[in-house]
């Protein structure tokens, strides 16, 4: 049975208890030979795992899903067709707003309610504009236990935690966040726990656990920076992993230095799992995690095809990411696969030009700076309108947008109006991720 853990912490009502399963033999008996297997791949997986890992998706999703089916015979492609990773390209793709829309299509009908107990049916943040709901199974789940443990290892972090000590905690500044702990059977029994700032005592809670690997987004590592500055608690994790964006380079030097842990930044998303880890010997590249995933890029944005999930394939599917693949070759660390690199952001996050190329409204920066906002918002409603929506104390004149309005059309190429918004509430909530930039036009 679910068993929940962790009653919602007085003084914190945005934060909700979490439902666990703690099936611990059933995982055990389950799951281990495939972590066993992720873990042995992620390590160096033989060439041919991947198309055949690739097919095999394919073919689930044709044969056993709504939306495939038409999808592909639309494309005039079968997914026997496929004799290599080139073959691909010939597949439809996956937008968000289909996967928003017919995301009921997208699961496989061999998906039973024990599937659904043990998996998570979830939503993304919406930082790329578009929010989908999607459903992440029980393997893929365990698929982070065997990610955690290839990083552990590559990083020469020494031997496994000790039986049931604390294995991994998960650091969260995040409004409405779950917060809960289980065991990982999957690894030496340790425990998982999932911390929120907030929580009483959470700087002493964190430090009486004294876990082997820390984990978070950049702001709830940030945090636990000062903490540690701060005097407010002592740790000494051997890993700390940092993902949702990118970790400045400057935070990871400090975390090293306050605990002597080995500091990993991975890309991931909600709707997959992780995808690639950020190269230690400072190229810059995130290397990808072939055997696990399938990536493209197209009109510089990535498609990713994810080859562990087999009850809700995704095909190609637009990630709303822009990057640069690099193709294999070897690296300083010691890794040989493919690589991303060069990010630009998101797709939402970039506005459409005059000539239908995208344009970085990240270059009015310093002009949105000088005027007196406490949060704003720019968005493109329109191929000849920009929305420009912020808080603060008081209104600002239109002269003093100006600049913004005279810059507009040389970064878009045509004429372009500004309209203000003034907001009383703020725009972001503590601890949201804030959509600064964000195009409601399709590219």
């Amino acid at each position: 049975m679910n068993d929940v853990t962790e009653c919602t912490p007085p003084r914190t009502p945005e934060l909700f208890a979490c439902p666990v399963r703690k099936r611990y033999l059933y995982q055990l008996w389950r799951y281990r030979r495939p972590t066993h297997r992720w873990k042995q791949a992620l390590h160096g997986a033989p060439s041919g795992q991947s198309v055949e890992g690739l097919a095999e998706i394919l073919r689930v999703a044709e044969e056993e899903t709504g939306h495939y089916p038409r999808a592909f015979a639309e494309a005039g492609a079968h997914w026997g067709d496929l004799r290599s990773q080139c073959d691909l390209v010939h597949f439809p793709s996956l937008t968000r707003s289909t996967a928003q829309e017919r995301w009921r299509e997208l699961f496989s009908r061999r998906v039973t309610a024990d599937d659904i107990d043990e998996g998570w049916l979830g939503a993304t943040s919406g930082s790329t504009g578009e929010p989908v709901r999607f459903f992440m199974d029980a393997m893929s789940i365990h698929f982070f236990t065997a990610f955690v443990r290839f990083l552990w290892e590559r990083e020469g972090c020494g031997a496994d935690p000790g039986i049931g000590s604390t294995g991994i905690v998960l650091l969260c500044t995040l409004p409405r966040s779950a917060i809960y702990r289980t065991r990982l059977p999957l690894w030496r029994f340790t425990l998982f726990r999932k911390l929120h700032w907030s929580e009483p005592e959470a700087p002493r809670q964190l430090e009486t656990m004294a876990p082997a690997v820390v984990t978070g987004d950049p702001d709830s590592l940030q945090r636990l920076a000062e903490a540690l500055e701060a005097h407010e608690l002592e740790l000494a994790p051997r890993l700390i992993l940092s993902s949702a964006w990118a970790m400045p380079d400057a935070l990871a030097q400090r975390l090293r230095e306050l605990t002597g842990a080995a500091v990993v930044d991975y890309y991931s998303l909600a709707e997959t799992g992780p995808v690639a880890w950020r190269c230690t010997a400072g190229t810059g590249r995130l290397h990808l995690l072939e055997g696990a995933v399938e990536v493209e890029e197209q009109n510089g944005e990535l498609l990713l095809t994810n080859l562990r999930n087999r009850l809700f394939p995704l095909v190609r599917y637009h990630t709303g990411d822009l990057a640069r693949l690099e193709p294999a070759r070897p690296c300083a660390c010691g890794a040989r696969g493919s690589s991303i690199v060069e990010f630009s952001g998101r797709v939402a996050a970039r506005f459409v030009a005059c000539d239908g190329s995208r344009a970085d409204p990240s270059q009015l920066q310093p002009l949105l700076s000088a005027l007196p906002l406490r949060q704003f918002q720019l968005v493109q409603t329109a191929r000849d309108e920009v929305l420009l929506r912020y808080s603060g104390e008081r209104e600002i004149a239109p002269p003093s947008a100006a600049p913004i309005a005279q810059a507009l059309p040389r970064l878009l190429g045509r004429p372009t109006s500004l309209r203000l918004e003034h907001l009383d509430a703020p725009l972001f909530l503590a601890g949201e991720k804030p959509i600064v930039y964000r195009s409601l036009l399709e590219i």
